[in-house]
Parts: structure tokens; C-alpha cells; sequence
């Protein structure tokens, strides 16, 4: 007989955690909440539903943003002696005060950011994380005993989803007859957007690239500001869309780009951006990292460059634009790729392991 789990956290919002629902009804038997972005008292909402779900649940499962969570998870496991899953894939304290710098380490919202992160490790059983690199950082930053139960599923996409998607031929004005390079994203430092307009900027005098910018976020207007006090003419920014016309636009580009930021979160993530391009059959150029270089080959699957360094990232931009051939075949291997590792498929097979531990 399946064991049941309870799910609480954005999944309608959030790719990953979509994902990784359809991977735990592989195995599970699931109850999912989910608690809209804004929703104010976001823990009586989550309590009053597991409220019927409890004397089945064999585990609850709190996924991004799980540290909102807190009090629901403490209240579960001293009053209710539930098993509680953790996903911590990201670390508010680090995501705050080092990736953002919204926050300084001094001030006293930090240590309420790091007091959230530990105190929900600490509450948790078993703790999921993205990336092996990750789950380094949060056992080293929070102290965490080395016997604490962890587990690792990789960023993986719906490939059945990407597939369904028609990319239609309603281009960005103007660059129906340009190679379109594409970023979208939430314009957060660990994006490293500056390099990406810098590269535009050298590379003003290839008209034949244009530069399309999806998403919204902390650092846009300082993006458009930078874009417009170089007076760029090869880069468009598009509000943030829904997913499947996102799936559209990878489709349409020529190029997709990932993540360029100078942070030391930028250095241990597998970015879901890489992954769905790379799903879509899209050439990829993104920052150099351990976790990607230990999946990827650089020239044969992905092409990267240097973080911070929009000389090198412009450099690679025009060495794809000239070698198109070349980059179709990598764009047919990345999915290939992809498929082999990073599918829902991979996912379910991983969630396995967290039957066996509960």
C-alpha cells in the first residue's frame, strides 16, 4: 500500500514544485494544498486543510516557499508527532543577505532570515535539496548534525508539457529575420542581467543578434536604465508571461541564456531556465559551475563562459551566431541530455528513495 503525503507550499506557481508533485504521486499518495502567493494567514490555511488529512498522513511535505511554513511545521511535529519533509532548495538567509544584499548581515532581519532557515532544518526530518552543492551550504551555514536525513532531486522538466507547446510565429516585432537571443527570469542578482546587457552593448555593431529579456523582478528598472544609458538598440524587455507562451518564446529564440551573477549562490544551483531550454532542443551559454560541469560538457551539450564577464559572454554569443550547424546538433544532444537525467521520469525514479526513508 502506498504511504500518504501531504503537500503544502506554491505549487501552481512554481515550475519545481509542480514537478515534483507529479513525481510524488508516482509513488505516493498525495494531498496537495495549495496556498496562493499573497494569501494572508498562510498557516491557519495550511492547518485547516490538513486538518482532515492528518490521521492518514504518514508525512507532510512543505515545499517552496516552506519556511513561511514554520509555525504550521512546529505545531505538526510537537503536537501531531508527524514526519516532516523540508524542502529546502533555498535558503532565505543566504537568498536575502548574500544573493539580493536586500538585507545586512548585521541588522536584525538577517538573523530572523537564518533563524527561519535553521529553525525549520532543525523541525524537519528528512530535508530535500536541489543540488549536492546546496545541501553543503545549508549543512555547513546551519550546523546541521552530519546523520541528518537529506536527500537530492535534481531540477527536472516536464518534457511531455515543452512538447506540447506550438511556437507559432508571433516574433518580437522586428527580429523575424534576427538571431534571438533569449533570457527571461525574476531579475535577481544571481541572474548577473548586467552582463548580459554589457554583452549587448558589444555587440550594438552585429545587427543580425537582437537581445529579448522576459520576466520582472528586483533589479529590472536598474537593467532598463543601464539599457537605456548605453542607448541600445538590440534588446527588448518583455513583461513576465504566462508558462506556455514562455515555452513559445525558447522555442522561437535561436539562443537562450542562464545565469551570470558574481554570488556564491550563482556557483552551486542548477538553474530550471538551463534545463527547460535545454529541454526545447535550445543551444544554451550560461555562467561556469561545479554542479553543471559534473552533468554537462562544455562544447557538446552547453557552451560556458566565465561568471561577471560580458566580454567572454559576448564573445560566445557571436561564436554561436556563426556556427548555427554546430549548435543545432548540441541543442539535439542537450535534450538528449536532459531527457536522460532531468526528466519527471529521473524525478519519480529519485522520489523512491524518500519512501524508503519515511
Amino acid at each position: 500500500m502506498k504511504k500518504n503525503v501531504a503537500v503544502i507550499g506554491f505549487y501552481q506557481s512554481y515550475p519545481r514544485n509542480r514537478v515534483l508533485l507529479e513525481a510524488l504521486k508516482t509513488q505516493f499518495t498525495v494531498s496537495a494544498t495549495d496556498i496562493p502567493k499573497g494569501r494572508r494567514f498562510k498557516n491557519i490555511t495550511a492547518l485547516s486543510a490538513l486538518a482532515g488529512q492528518l490521521r492518514l498522513a504518514d508525512a507532510v511535505l512543505f515545499v517552496w516557499p516552506a519556511q513561511l511554513f514554520l509555525p504550521s511545521m512546529a505545531v505538526l511535529k510537537l503536537l501531531f508527532r508527524k514526519k516532516i519533509v523540508f524542502d529546502a532548495f533555498v535558503s532565505l538567509y543566504d537568498s536575502t543577505v548574500f544573493d539580493r544584499k536586500i538585507v545586512h548581515k548585521t541588522q536584525l532581519k538577517a538573523f530572523y532570515y537564518y533563524m527561519l532557515d535553521y529553525l525549520c532544518c532543525r523541525c524537519a526530518d528528512i530535508l530535500i535539496f536541489d543540488t549536492g552543492e546546496n545541501a553543503r551550504y545549508f549543512f555547513q551555514a546551519f550546523k546541521l548534525r552530519p546523520h541528518k536525513k537529506k536527500l537530492v532531486l535534481q531540477p527536472s522538466v516536464d518534457l511531455n508539457i515543452l512538447d506540447a507547446v506550438d511556437p507559432a510565429d508571433n516574433y518580437v516585432p522586428g527580429t523575424a529575420e534576427k538571431i534571438r537571443v533569449l533570457f527571461y527570469g525574476s531579475f535577481i542578482p544571481l541572474h548577473g542581467i548586467q552582463y548580459i546587457i554589457k554583452a549587448a552593448h558589444l555587440l550594438q555593431n552585429t545587427p543580425a543578434i537582437h537581445f529579448i529579456m522576459i520576466g520582472s523582478g528586483q533589479t529590472r528598472s536598474e537593467m532598463l536604465t543601464l539599457s537605456q544609458k548605453l542607448m541600445l538598440r538590440n534588446i527588448t524587455f518583455i513583461d513576465s508571461v504566462e508558462y506556455t507562451e514562455l515555452i513559445a518564446y525558447i522555442k522561437q529564440a535561436h539562443l537562450c541564456l542562464g545565469i551570470f551573477g558574481d554570488t556564491e549562490k550563482a556557483r552551486r544551483v542548477i538553474p530550471n531556465k538551463v534545463i527547460e531550454c535545454m529541454g526545447c532542443c535550445k543551444p544554451v551559454i550560461t555562467g561556469r559551475n561545479l554542479e553543471l560541469e559534473h552533468f554537462f560538457s562544455d562544447g557538446e551539450e552547453i557552451i560556458f563562459c566565465n561568471m561577471a564577464d560580458e566580454h567572454d559572454l559576448a564573445d560566445k554569443i557571436n561564436y554561436c551566431a556563426g556556427h548555427f550547424p554546430e549548435m543545432n546538433r548540441l541543442g539535439t544532444k542537450a535534450r538528449e541530455k536532459v531527457a536522460a537525467r532531468f526528466s519527471t521520469r529521473n524525478l519519480a525514479e529519485q522520489v523512491q528513495e524518500l519512501e524508503r526513508m519515511l
